[in-house]
């Protein structure tokens, strides 16, 4: 049976000949924008912004093509009595829409409980949600609601690249993306999110497919670029309090732990069918994620001439200058020890598992896992690091999907069995990064210790396994193989040259007097604020062959936050808190990989536009061969005239589902 493509197709600006509309595409962008072009019979002179919309009507049924449009420009042709328009989306239309302002952080509305007094102590944040939902109201849209989390330790905020580009860096650079719907109200989705439910359909319904051919390929390794600004304060753990009936100023040193935690939900849904059964069922299961980290410090001297020493907590006897190297002119606090735990369910990472053992009549169990992560530091005389010996230790269902075989088997009675993957634990990752620091040079080795599995020898084997293994106890032994210790995967090593280390410079009386003047603050840079330049290798090893290195426009920076005394009201006291933008930049890489393998392995799929979602990076299924695959779309586009409407979008892989036979 073939596709019906005809429709009764219509334009609100008049009889429609022939028309396009497209959606950008999602790589590296945090706005999907939608243009497009139209040509209506007669002549029609459209104001600039007019909203245009197209319906389509099939065997009774009107539906709308799912994007609100703008007039950019036309053209209104009297030798053929046409009308072309170039059209856009609302985001498209005020794309160029600037203002030559400035915010600082008393622009911001959740600054309301700060004063001026705060900030001549502090840098106070300006919220990226505030900056976001600004743009929005700049720009006249409406949003359905979405979260920031990024805050800037700055003294201004800089819209002057305009409303639409400054609020598309700030979505992407949190892994999120917004589109404006049919009712031009802004939608958010995450960019990092599983696919969810979503239209399904089989090869039957499919107009044509062709491959994507553009895009860079996925990167081996991944490294993602960003600025932040590092407070002084976590670095000593130097809490600042002030008194606020006579706005005198005290800093009080502190150490220990600093401890931090995130949490988020996720879902997936598994598609198969069951033993002896000819339905596609459906199976989803939910999960709790989060990330627990804990820093311990230790807190040092630094001396004029450079070295550091271990301090006793006694301010006063730590001042007195040291015989051969001089007074101290600083308190820094390193790093010894950080820990992070992450928890998250057995769905989330045993995709495979639990697709094949619900289509084999077997019940899979959502259990919950961890990962432990423990580095410890050292440092040499001078307060460079010297050792970072990172260790994992957790479930071992992280590795298990890496092993390539099956998980259930079929003896010569046609009985299913299952390997039982159950919370086994054991070390999953050890890396040491050995550093040596001579004058301006440093010399950094890095030692990566990881499974059998990622060994040359690990992988030839799993390749002949596929074949060998025949049975889930010769699976289960294989596995204990494969993960039962660690072993040496590569050694790089890496040469920098650093800042010359000698004597600090003491402060001139000027500078100190600029100093008392502010009590305690930095007027030229908001107290304790240093720009730092930071590499975050989000995937794969520094060796890898095929390297992507992205930029993210926005990182967090170190922030204070403002607590008052409980034993005194009229006292309040600043303690700052560290960011998580190594953690953004890490998401930032592996989400914009995993587009860009989608990409590449994904196909340009024409259909009629009721098989799509209406979103961009809407999820579907396709049926081929007896095979559910997922995908994604991106650069989703409608092409239409009177009689008859097409849709295509490029697919972005996501997965193999299951299997219908």
């Amino acid at each position: 049976m073939g596709i019906d493509i005809r429709a009764n197709v219509t334009c609100s600006l008049g009889t429609l000949i022939s028309a396009n509309v497209s959606d950008d595409y999602i790589q590296g962008s945090g706005l999907i924008k939608t243009r497009g072009s139209c040509e209506i019979s007669g002549l029609v002179s459209p104001p600039v912004g007019t909203v245009v919309t197209f319906n389509y009507t099939k065997s009774g049924v009107t539906r709308a093509v799912p994007r609100k449009l703008r007039v950019l420009s036309s053209f209104a042709d009297p030798f053929r009595r046409t009308t072309k328009v170039e059209l856009g989306c609302k985001l498209t239309y005020l794309q160029d829409l600037k203002d030559p302002i400035k915010w600082n952080a008393f622009n911001d509305p959740e600054n309301t409980d700060f004063d001026q007094n705060d900030s001549r102590i502090v840098t106070l944040p300006i919220y990226a949600s505030s900056i976001a939902y600004e743009c929005l109201l700049k720009l006249g849209i409406a949003s359905a609601g979405f979260s920031l989390t990024n805050k800037f330790s700055i003294d201004e905020f800089d819209f002057s690249p305009g409303y639409v580009q400054v609020l598309s860096d700030l979505l992407v650079s949190e892994s999120l993306c917004g589109y404006l719907d049919y009712t031009e109200t802004f939608q958010v989705f995450s960019l990092a999110g599983l696919g969810t439910s979503g239209p399904a359909f089989d090869t039957s319904s499919v107009i044509d497919i062709g491959p994507i051919g553009v895009g860079d390929l996925a990167g081996d390794s991944v490294v993602v670029s960003y600025s932040t600004l590092k407070l002084k304060a976590p670095e000593d753990q130097e809490v600042v309090c002030r008194d606020a009936a006579d706005d005198s100023t005290t800093f009080e040193s502190t150490w220990g732990n600093d401890l931090s935690t995130s949490v988020s939900q996720g879902r997936a849904t598994y598609a198969y069918t069951a033993p002896g059964g000819t339905t596609l069922q459906q199976q989803s299961y939910s999960w709790r994620e989060s990330a627990t980290e804990t820093t311990t410090y230790a807190l040092y001297n630094v001396y004029e001439s450079g070295k550091v020493t271990p301090a006793d907590g006694d301010l006063p006897a730590a001042a007195e200058p040291h015989p051969i190297d001089g007074p101290v002119v600083e308190r820094r606090n390193l790093v010894v020890q950080r820990n992070i735990l992450q928890l998250t369910g057995s769905a989330a990472i045993a995709g495979g598992y639990a697709q094949q053992s619900l289509a084999n009549g077997f019940d899979f169990n959502n259990f919950d896992v961890y990962k432990n992560i423990t580095e410890t530091f050292a440092y040499d005389e001078f307060g460079n690091e010297t050792s970072r010996i990172s260790e994992t230790y957790g479930s071992l269902l992280f590795l298990y999907g890496s092993a390539g075989i099956n998980f259930v088997y079929t003896d010569e009675s046609g009985n299913p069995s299952r390997v039982n993957l159950g919370q086994e634990t054991g070390r999953l990752e050890r890396i040491e990064v050995l550093s040596t620091t001579t004058d301006n040079l440093t010399k950094r080795v890095t030692k990566r210790y990881g499974s059998w599995a990622e060994t040359i020898s690990g992988q030839q084997a799993i390749a002949n396994a596929r074949e060998s293994i025949t049975t889930a106890a010769e699976a289960d032994a294989f596995l204990n193989i494969l993960f039962g210790g660690l072993y040496l995967l590569d050694v790089t090593i890496e040469t920098s040259v650093t800042g010359d280390r000698g004597a600090q410079e003491v402060p001139s009386d000027e500078e100190t007097a600029k100093q008392d003047q502010a009590d305690g603050g930095d007027p030229d840079n908001g107290f304790t604020t240093e720009s730092r330049s930071e590499l975050e290798l989000a995937l794969g090893s520094p060796t890898a062959t095929r390297r992507v290195e992205l930029s993210m426009p926005y990182a967090p920076d170190d922030t204070f936050r403002r607590q008052t005394v409980s034993t005194d009201p009229l006292r309040y006291c600043y303690y700052a808190r560290k960011s998580d933008a190594d953690a953004k930049a890490n998401l930032h890489g592996r989400v914009q990989n995993r587009i860009l393998f989608g990409n590449r392995n994904g196909m340009n799929i024409q259909t009629i536009p009721e098989n799509l979602p209406n979103a961009p990076f809407g999820t579907f299924y396709l049926t081929a061969n007896g095979v559910v695959t997922q995908y994604r779309t991106n650069g989703t586009s409608w092409t239409m005239d009177s009689n008859g409407i097409v849709a295509s979008t490029d697919a972005l892989y996501w997965g193999v589902i299951g299997r219908t036979a």
